[in-house]
């Protein structure tokens, strides 16, 4: 006879394999030992709500908590310091919530009817990922912003930024001015402040005056020149849901300033994948198919840059993502349109902006770099992998940056298809470097 029952087994935490082995003895030939219609299944255990009062009433949830928690900080000032998750965070009106800079919070929703803030640090920064958000609450983020640079490029300093809040709580540049001390910590010269967009149909940037204010609002996902040396606070609301920021060719260039429009990191090989079929639709340049990104002259390792700027794309410093509020370049095909940001991309996996020297992950080829003693962080690079041609291979080839990339000192042209274009990094195929002349 058929024989069912349920037999429960508690495994510890962080199990991630379980194993069911079954054994039976036979009588006789005649015995048959059949096994069927059986199911696993879990039991989540039951939610712990971690409540701060002044002092936390449980314990700290910081590092302790999971997907299943809650957290309320009911009054008072407290902060979460170490990666954690959570499935509510409440902030009653009030109390504050702060989120250090080397810590970062992911919860299924959060209601704020109090102080919400993330502060980061000159090397670390801080990730929230939520997809509802509720209440009239503050969220702040204390971006810190590089120091001011000399030279018309900024070489040494100056950063590129984004607002690191949602679209309804963007503002002209003057409202920005007055959160907490930003009009102190920002650089300054008289009436000018070091805040501008670049503006690609004169190709300069549009540097802010107090004596002629420009009315324009911050634009989530638009990216600025900024230098400050310190925490710079942006004050808005959540970015939980798509964002897509409109790239041009301008009159004087196709490079267009953006910026990681989220309270996270995104993955900046995702926002590549994600936006391929745009590349597809020409509205960014095939040829220039990456995320250039300002350095400040800072970076020591062995990855590609050109000039000030480290190049990510799919052969050169993959798992570089791009921390929240950064900014970087993008060229634009003649055409133009709509670059997105999703939910998606986002993750809590980062340590820094692009203003810090980090080796990354490589994919299996070879590379061949060629540099000038007299000329630093300049060089041109040759990547030998089975994902290339002698071509241009979109989101593996990338162009040198900038409208004068002819005049770099050394960079090389396409084997093959060369439309006269300088290549900062060209990628062939995996037994080209046996047989062929650049």
């Amino acid at each position: 006879p058929g024989v069912n029952g349920t037999i429960t087994v508690a495994i510890p935490d962080g199990t991630t394999t379980v194993e069911l082995l079954l054994t039976g003895t036979l009588n006789g030939s005649s015995d048959v030992l059949e096994l069927d219609n059986f199911k696993i299944t879990g039991v989540a255990p039951p939610p712990v709500d971690y409540i701060y009062d002044g002092a936390w009433l449980t314990t700290d949830p910081s590092g302790v908590s999971n997907k299943f928690d809650n957290i309320s900080i009911v009054s008072g000032t407290t902060a979460i310091t170490t990666t954690t998750e959570a499935a509510t965070v409440t902030v009653d009106s009030g109390a504050t919530l702060n989120i250090n800079s080397d810590a970062s919070i992911t919860v299924d929703s959060v209601t704020n009817n109090g102080t919400f803030t993330l502060t980061s640090s000159s090397t670390s920064f801080p990730s929230l990922i939520t997809d509802a958000v509720s209440g009239s609450g503050e969220l702040n983020y204390e971006r810190f912003v590089n120091s001011a640079g000399s030279g018309a490029t900024g070489t040494g300093g100056n950063d590129l930024i984004s607002a690191p809040v949602g679209n309804e709580g963007l503002f002209p540049f003057a409202t920005v001015l007055g959160f907490a001390n930003n009009s102190t910590v920002i650089a300054s010269s008289g009436t000018l402040y070091a805040f501008a967009p670049f503006n690609n149909a004169t190709g300069t940037y549009n540097v802010y005056n107090t004596d002629t204010p420009d009315p324009a609002s911050i634009i989530a996902g638009k990216g600025y020149r900024m230098a400050a040396g310190a925490n710079v606070t942006f004050r808005g609301s959540f970015s939980s849901g798509p964002i897509a920021i409109a790239v041009n060719t301008g009159a004087a260039s196709q490079w267009n300033l953006i910026g990681n429009p989220y309270q996270s990191y995104i993955i900046s090989i995702d926002f590549l994948t994600a936006n391929a079929g745009v590349l597809d639709d020409s509205v960014l340049d095939p040829a220039a198919a990456a995320i250039y990104a300002y350095n400040a002259g800072t970076y020591t390792g062995s990855d590609d840059t050109i000039g000030n700027f480290t190049i990510i794309n799919n052969n050169t410093n993959a798992t570089l993502n791009i921390a929240p509020g950064q900014g970087f370049y993008v060229a634009s095909n003649p055409t133009g349109g709509n670059v997105d940001f999703t939910p998606a991309m986002r993750t809590t996996a980062g340590t820094d902006d692009f203003i810090e020297g980090r080796s990354s992950l490589q994919m299996q080829n070879y590379k061949l770099v060629l540099g000038l003693e007299s000329a630093t962080n300049t060089r041109t690079s040759f990547y030998f992998n089975e994902n290339s041609s002698r071509g241009l291979d979109v989101g593996y080839d990338a162009a040198a940056f900038g409208d004068n990339a002819n005049s770099s000192p050394i960079y090389s042209h396409l084997v093959e298809d060369n439309m006269g274009r300088a290549m900062s990094m060209q990628s062939l195929g995996a037994s080209d470097f046996e047989n062929i002349i650049v």
